[in-house]
């Protein structure tokens, strides 16, 4: 899977090798796609499995770039410019929420079956909020623990095994941990440690 396509834009554009020749001769393709033919159909027909619709106002105007999120998946779509989205999901039971900026959030529960011939369709109608009378107060989003990842807070170069430690070190570790995950590489590089970056504030 191609990491730009997939982190930037709603592109979900998977890259296939067969093999590590990377020219093959003219009389090795059609043997070759004799060989895969079934395979990258099927891949085609997974394009079905899903869900797709339309975000649109309560006056029944689109709503472009909102925000379409899957619980317990980090990864959210965007609407284009007609308020069209397309969401791959795999069959079960998906809670999918819409949201864009001066608009109220809106979240439906959906079950998707084993076997789908099409996608299914979801709509969305969000109402207008007043963005001067709203109040933030939630600045984490409510999904956050359904969205954690245990390698986000994983520290390759913290020291494990220690059963029994002393008070010094007990600090010490837990100042470690308040560091983001790359502290440990930059602060390690001497001299040619980037200060920048490596401040405490």
């Amino acid at each position: 899977m191609s990491d730009f396509s997939y982190l930037h834009t709603n592109c979900f554009e998977l890259t296939l090798e067969l093999g590590c020749e990377k020219f093959p001769t003219e009389d090795e393709l059609y043997p070759a796609w004799q060989d895969n033919k079934e395979s990258l159909l099927s891949l085609i027909e997974m394009v079905h499995r899903g869900i797709k619709g339309v975000v649109k106002d309560e006056h029944g105007n689109p709503i472009k770039n909102a925000r379409i999120s899957v619980k317990g998946i980090r990864h959210d779509m965007t609407t284009a410019e007609d308020g069209d989205y397309w969401r791959l999901l795999l069959p079960g039971v998906h809670v999918v929420s819409a949201e864009a900026f001066g608009y109220s959030k809106v979240s439906k529960k959906i079950t998707l079956p084993a076997r789908m011939t099409k996608p299914g369709r979801v709509d969305f109608v969000l109402n207008r909020v007043d963005i001067k009378a709203r109040k933030y107060t939630r600045l984490i989003p409510e999904d956050l623990y359904d969205r954690y990842d245990q390698l986000d807070s994983y520290d390759p170069h913290a020291h494990r095994g220690q059963t029994e430690l002393g008070e010094d070190e007990g600090d010490q570790q837990s100042q470690d941990r308040e560091k983001p995950w790359w502290w440990s590489y930059f602060n390690s590089l001497g001299h040619n440690r980037p200060m920048w970056l490596l401040k405490n504030n």
